[in-house]
């Protein structure tokens, strides 16, 4: 014989009319059968995502992050060559005129 496995603890949390009803809303897009199973719902993701260690926010922030680090390799990168004396100083017309406009060598 199975052993059904029945839920014997009970969560309360008190909420303000207007977000009860945006619950119930919520209850009805998502396709929850109660605000219980919606919350039950979205505290199983939130234990999932902090399992991972991964948020939404994360996801969001990675493309970000990456391209970040890319400028950052770029601006070493010309660091080094205006270090290394690959550059000149030119003028709007292209001649040589102090520092107004660094033009680099790229190898």
């Amino acid at each position: 014989m199975a052993v059904i496995d029945r839920r014997l603890r009970l969560v309360s949390f008190r909420v303000f009319q207007r977000e009860y009803e945006e619950f119930q809303n919520l209850c009805i897009s998502e396709g929850a059968s109660s605000l219980s199973d919606l919350a039950r719902s979205a505290l199983y993701r939130l234990k999932k995502e902090s399992r991972h260690g991964e948020t939404a926010l994360d996801t969001k922030l990675e493309p970000l992050s990456t391209r970040l680090q890319r400028c950052e390799r770029e601006l070493e990168r010309l660091r080094m060559l205006l270090d290394e004396g690959n550059c000149l100083s030119l003028d709007n017309k292209g001649q040589d005129a102090g520092k107004k406009v660094i033009q680099c060598e790229i190898a």
